[in-house]
């Protein structure tokens, strides 16, 4: 669902009022707002279809977890979503989802330094194969590609920089909420977020105004739907099976972003973008298991321990 997704939102910024406005950097924050703010609208639709209403009592009443849940919406929709709309806006859909999709190394970082986590040598290694793939994907622009190519690139890591901070708290959130309350909190909460804060920091609310007109609003609000159901089912399956079977499954979003963006965008396809985004999405898949393999370790240690 992220991948049909992020094609159509790469469809949108080529729309007006997008491409070709004056406020190249105000653009693709706007184009952002729009889609969390529709992707909030499609989220209430689908907890009225539903009838899961009651799992936003304890958000509205303050409950544990409802601050966890809007320090995830923060990270994951200004920081996050903001970012990535620059990043594929600036270095392309295809190449800017490659390099997003560092984020398990972020996660396992975080880990390492804040929880006390370790990497076993399996997972060491896929942090090392995740950095060499987004180096190859990113190191040289592709013929025709935006003069600030480079500019998205460093808008893709800081993507994957919100996107660990918001996996970190929304499963905190988790612990108290219902995915559906979380994923709610998450949408609207983003898009309060840019329209009162960031957009007015800007200058783009009268563009936000402008898009809601514009052809361009249908299509994100496909792609708003694409991706709101995929935050539902990622945040379900972080819930039922967690994050260490989830987030390798939910890593293939770059390969069908890269195929869909080959066949619907006409992207110029280039080993430099196979082989890095191969490595990234295989070294992440390390990261996590390396991760589970030095928890089990850590267990073994404990029981021996006991006896």
């Amino acid at each position: 669902m992220w991948g049909v997704s992020n094609v159509i939102n790469g469809v949108a910024l080529a729309m007006a009022p997008f491409a070709g406005s004056s406020r190249w950097l105000v653009a693709p924050l706007v184009a952002a707002a729009l889609y969390d703010g529709l992707r909030g609208f499609w989220q209430l639709v689908m907890v009225a279809g539903m009838r899961r209403w009651r799992d936003l009592v304890p958000v509205l009443r303050w409950r544990p977890g409802t601050a966890d849940a809007l320090a995830s919406a923060l990270a994951g929709g200004p920081l996050a979503t903001g970012c990535f709309f620059l990043s594929i806006a600036f270095a392309g859909v295809t190449y800017g989802v490659a390099v997003s999709a560092t984020v398990p190394v972020f996660g396992a970082l975080w880990g390492i330094l804040f929880l006390k986590d370790r990497l076993c040598r399996l997972g060491w290694a896929g942090l090392l194969l995740v950095v060499a793939g987004a180096v190859v994907v990113s190191y040289r622009a592709p013929e025709g590609a935006h003069p600030h190519f480079y500019l998205g690139v460093f808008f893709g890591v800081l993507t994957a920089l919100g996107w660990s901070f918001e996996g970190l708290f929304a499963k905190r959130a988790m612990r108290h909420l219902t995915p559906t309350a979380v994923n709610t909190t998450r949408q609207v909460g983003s898009f309060l977020a840019f329209v009162c804060v960031l957009l007015p920091a800007v200058g783009g609310l009268d563009l936000l105004g402008t898009a809601f007109t514009r052809p361009s609003a249908l299509v994100v609000l496909g792609a708003a739907a694409a991706g709101s159901a995929g935050y539902l089912l990622y945040f379900t399956s972080v819930d039922r099976i967690g994050p260490g079977r989830a987030m390798p499954l939910n890593l293939t979003y770059v390969l069908w972003t890269a195929v869909l963006g080959l066949a619907l965008l006409n992207e110029p396809f280039t080993w430099q973008l196979g082989v890095g985004a191969l490595a990234v999405v295989g070294g992440a898949w390390l990261v996590v298991r390396g991760e589970r393999g030095a928890r089990a370790a850590d267990d073994v240690a404990r029981l021996s321990e006991m006896r």
